[in-house]
């Protein structure tokens, strides 16, 4: 019989596993050497289809003994056996009551050392035969990555060498085992199902092993024929009664006159297709970015860019580095950059836009503007006066930031654009700078306009939060025992209230930007307003709740979870011993996140629902969206430690 062989052992040694120790369910600790060669985030799902068609493979089954076998030691005590192998307590009965001896031998009550037969007639090879016709891809591939490593480890445990071959490629039975061998058992496809001439082939092979030291498996669909040398044929075929979301495939095997099925239960689509297509691709590694350079500042937390895109983070020497966050977390972080720290002052208020970073900095009286997309604010150095402090008033030192926005838009052959601030004593103030147009009455010009001087005037006092979505501007003010919402369009030339709660706020979170795409007048999207020490009012103009969390509890915005309920909103908070990343719901609390270490600093960004948090000894900067466990970015400084 030909053979090809793969350069990896029969069986999987710990050497195979090299991933960390991971944590296992009980019942699955058989399979640990196999399970651990696949991301964590897949070994629940292989774990239920392995426990599921244990029970229907079984152990391995011993040939049949001779009669003429030599003993090879001592097994048990028996009731029968040659008088040399009696024991020695039962020769005390023949010296000492002779008769008691006879009446003991008649009766079979004697005892004798039973003799250990010799096993090396079990069955010492086991062959498994898979079907990679086009029956057989899609769902039937499951099942055989499962009885792969079911076949697999029930011959490591009997002892027994392992094979496996493809029912199109007669006569090549390879060796391996582990991640080269499922990946080439995966990779072996075919157009077409296995022809007579190639079952005959595989059953002329078969003939040359002893059928008593040989078992075979066939694993194929119900329309291939059984390979007259198969002691275990096993077919599969997708239920056509399961619904779309709940897939199922049922399996039949058939040993002699035994026959079984089961209906085994398939992962969900999107896990299906990972373990088929990506099954060692750990995507928590995707995710990993190492920067020798990365020292964090923790004086703030780290902020995103619109939508989620990237990441702005402050370091201790004063400069910034943005790092790309993948949209997905099958995709790996694209380049990260820094930016240098202003040479002159220190920055007031800053946003990430994209991969710069757009902020005001200050120099004793002056303030000069960076990094805004538009030529309004960088096409020179635009430089300002400061505005009084009873107008504008700013941390000092650079120790925090305060929130930037900036809007820009095109009318009436005019362009203007507006840097907004909210300012520590809860001003929201705004720098407006117009432009007129290269083309007057429909008549080029050569000369190129200058934008005018940003022009400085306040927007509202008693701001107790802002956000921005797009081209809007949502910010709340408080006074009169009530809140205000309003909202800004970049065309509008004026703020405009848009709803009233009935509440005095000290703080609010806005909610996701769909909530808010289509609302009425006099009506509202998703948000949390803080209404006194301990108590939050959540919801939307529809429909909210109200929720006591302890001061001592960080509350880091607001979102809508459907996948616990249809209307499920709450609180993204951060627990009191800074360890969980927690949702607050209507009805429930679910643990988001649990750090091994403390969390220093963390943010929210409500238009893409994604988390960014600093960890306090390490310094690792970790990102996540809030509804997938795995990591879409992890900054490290390998041997960092603060």
């Amino acid at each position: 019989m030909t053979s090809q062989s793969l350069p990896l052992t029969q069986t999987v040694p710990q050497s195979v596993a090299q991933s960390a120790p991971r944590a296992l369910p009980q019942a699955l600790e058989a399979w640990r050497d196999w399970l651990t060669l696949f991301p964590p985030e897949l070994t629940d799902a292989i774990g239920q289809m392995l426990l599921r068609l244990d029970p229907l493979v079984g152990r391995l089954k011993f040939a049949s003994h001779r009669t003429n076998d030599e003993p090879v030691g001592i097994g048990n005590i028996v009731q029968r056996g040659n008088y040399d192998r009696l024991l020695m307590t039962e020769w005390l009965y023949a010296e000492a009551e002779p008769d008691e001896f006879i009446r003991r031998a008649a009766s079979n009550e004697l005892l004798f050392l039973g003799t250990e037969p010799d096993i090396r007639l079990r069955s010492q090879l086991c062959i498994a035969l898979f079907d990679a016709g086009p029956m057989q891809l899609g769902e039937p591939r499951l099942a055989h990555i499962a009885l792969f490593i079911l076949l697999s480890r029930r011959a490591e445990e009997a002892g027994a060498h392992f094979k496996w071959g493809i029912l199109q490629h007669p006569g090549v039975l390879h060796e391996t085992q582990g991640r080269e061998a499922m990946k080439a058992l995966l990779n072996s496809k075919s157009l077409r199902n296995a022809t007579t001439v190639e079952l005959d082939s595989w059953d002329t092979l078969l003939k040359q092993q002893d059928k008593n030291t040989c078992d075979c498996w066939q694993i194929s669909g119900t329309h291939t024929a059984r390979l007259q040398r198969a002691t275990s044929l096993i077919t599969s075929h997708v239920d056509l009664f399961s619904d779309e979301q709940n897939r199922r495939l049922h399996l039949q095997l058939s040993q002699r006159s035994n026959q079984r099925d089961v209906i085994l239960d398939l992962p969900a689509e999107d896990v299906a297709i990972r373990i088929l297509r990506e099954q060692f691709k750990r995507i928590d590694g995707l995710a990993h970015v190492r920067n020798a350079k990365n020292r964090p500042s923790l004086k703030q937390a780290p902020r995103f860019a619109s939508k989620g895109y990237w990441l702005a983070v402050p370091q201790l020497d004063g400069n910034i580095i943005i790092y790309n966050v993948p949209q997905s977390v099958r995709a790996a972080p694209g380049k990260f950059r820094t930016i240098r720290q202003p040479t002159k002052g220190s920055i007031l208020a800053a946003a990430a836009m994209g991969k710069n970073l757009a902020y005001i900095s200050a120099d004793g009286t002056d303030l000069s503007f960076h990094g805004f997309p538009s030529q309004h604010f960088s096409c020179k150095k635009v430089v300002v006066q400061r505005p009084e402090m009873k107008y504008f008033r700013a941390p000092t030192g650079g120790t925090r930031w305060l929130p930037a926005y900036f809007m820009e838009v095109r009318k009436n052959a005019r362009s203007l654009a507006r840097v907004i601030v909210q300012d520590i004593d809860q001003h929201l103030v705004c720098w407006e700078s117009s432009l007129e147009l290269p083309q007057a009455a429909g008549k080029p010009t050569s000369a190129r306009p200058e934008p005018s001087e940003p022009h400085f005037k306040p927007i509202a006092s008693n701001v107790i939060g802002s956000d921005f979505f797009g081209q809007r501007l949502l910010y709340a003010v408080s006074e009169n025992g009530s809140t205000k919402i309003f909202r800004w369009h970049a065309h509008e030339n004026a703020p405009l209230a848009v709803a009233n709660i009935s509440h005095a706020g000290q703080a609010i979170f806005f909610g996701n930007e769909i909530s808010w795409t289509h609302v009425n007048n006099f009506e509202h999207g998703l948000l949390a307003l803080q209404i006194g020490e301990h108590e939050w009012w959540i919801g939307t103009s529809k429909s909210y709740i109200k929720k006591s969390v302890p001061a001592s509890v960080k509350v880091l915005g607001v979102t809508n979870r459907r996948q616990y309920g249809e209307d499920e909103f709450g609180l993204v908070v951060l627990s009191a011993d800074r360890h969980s990343i927690q949702f607050i719901g209507q009805a429930k609390q679910i643990e988001i996140h649990r750090s091994a270490e403390p969390i220093a600093k963390i943010s929210m960004d409500s238009v893409s629902s994604r988390l960014a948090w600093i960890l306090q000894n390490t310094l690792d900067i970790k990102v996540r969206g809030l509804d997938e466990e795995a990591l879409l970015l992890k900054v490290t400084a390998d041997g960092v430690s603060v």
